[in-house]
């Protein structure tokens, strides 16, 4: 017989004393997964973890959480660290004095890398971020398109 089976039939101050958990935690168990037969742990989708204030853990890892990345999430991935290195580059140019603050380069670079961050913030539902790089975005676009814009009128 397994865990599960000793629960079942264990009484509740000395299972907690033994194994180091609170009457609470083994309460919101037994409300969750008291209905359980033996054999159906293996089946759930989300770990049962001891709360991090308890000595002793009991981890039953779900399926979801050993699956393998997709190719998606580490294209994701990739286009975020290249985006940091664009940045990157864009400002140690910038501070060297290899190109100019208002050059088109150094514009698109920012356009570029502020992309890659919307799509890997986007991904990962960082949303605030993505939203300022959004405006990143928008500010290096005026800087090439709005700027040679105005300056061809005067």
């Amino acid at each position: 017989m397994g865990y599960f089976g000793k629960l079942k039939r264990a009484k509740v101050p000395e299972l907690c004393r033994r194994h180091g958990v609170s009457p609470a935690a083994y309460y919101g168990w037994k409300g969750q997964y008291g209905g359980m037969e033996v054999s159906e742990p293996a089946r759930i989708k989300t770990p049962l973890v001891v709360p991090a204030r308890q000595t002793h853990r009991v981890v039953i890892p779900s399926p979801d959480a050993t699956r393998e990345r997709s190719m998606k999430e580490y294209a994701v991935e990739i286009v975020g660290w290249l985006a940091a290195a664009l940045m990157l580059w864009a400002y140690i140019l910038l501070t060297t004095g290899k190109i100019n603050g208002r050059s088109s380069l150094y514009h698109w670079m920012n356009v570029l890398s502020g992309a890659g961050f919307v799509v890997n913030s986007g991904w990962n539902g960082a949303y605030p971020s993505a939203a300022i790089n959004v405006i990143w975005m928008l500010i290096g676009l005026y800087g090439v398109f709005g700027r040679s814009a105005s300056q061809s009128t005067d």
